[in-house]
């Protein structure tokens, strides 16, 4: 991590633990690249609304968060864990947890579908933003780029993983690209070729060779 990037989440993470009320991501059964996309999201939405970002993995079918990344924030913990089904509209079974959860921690809030909308809204990722805690005056957009490249930290067993595996290939360059497909065209997305996503990258990553 650069010095610029370790003094971003450094202030970040003073920033966060600042807020009193609480709000839970819930990491569940969605691909890991969905996963990480919308806890970005809701790192987002935190610091626009001052709400103290807090994870929960007790029901991630990838394991633990710390399992691949370091820690940036709280992970919260309960004797029950939180149903996948909380996201949801309505149903019995949402209503009951809820009203048991909200009795119990009042402060810490549920990443429910009201809240689910709002960090998928398009206005959120479009907003002017100048936060001086965090010496940052710009996009919503932009913002995100920063958490990503902060936040998301690889500890030292999935970078020893990476470097074990990148041996192996003995590659001198490389890039990764995430292709989506499946339930993002339904409605969130157009498809587009692999050629396109190749001829981006051919234009964007000048350290790759043909």
């Amino acid at each position: 991590m650069s010095d610029a990037d370790l003094k971003f989440k450094t202030s970040y993470e003073k920033l966060n633990y600042s807020y009193n009320n609480k709000l839970i991501y819930q990491l569940t059964d969605r691909g890991l690249g969905s996963e990480l996309n919308n806890l970005l999201l809701t790192a987002l939405y935190c610091l626009v609304n001052k709400k103290q970002l807090v994870i929960n993995d007790s029901n991630w079918k990838s394991g633990s968060f710390e399992n691949y990344f370091e820690p940036f924030c709280n992970n919260f913990q309960t004797f029950v864990k939180i149903p996948n089904y909380i996201f949801s509209d309505g149903g019995k079974k949402r209503f009951i947890y809820k009203k048991l959860h909200n009795l119990l921690y009042p402060k810490y809030q549920l990443m429910d579908s009201s809240v689910w909308k709002k960090i998928h809204d398009p206005l959120l990722q479009a907003m002017d933003l100048d936060i001086p805690n965090l010496d940052f005056a710009g996009t919503s957009f932009n913002l995100l780029f920063l958490l990503e490249k902060s936040l998301l930290q690889y500890n030292s067993k999935t970078k020893a993983y990476i470097s074990e595996r990148l041996a192996e290939q003995n590659w001198s360059a490389y890039s990764g690209l995430h292709v989506r497909r499946g339930d993002k065209l339904i409605r969130e997305a157009s498809f587009f070729h692999i050629k396109d996503y190749l001829i981006e990258i051919k234009e964007k990553c000048t350290y790759l060779v043909n």
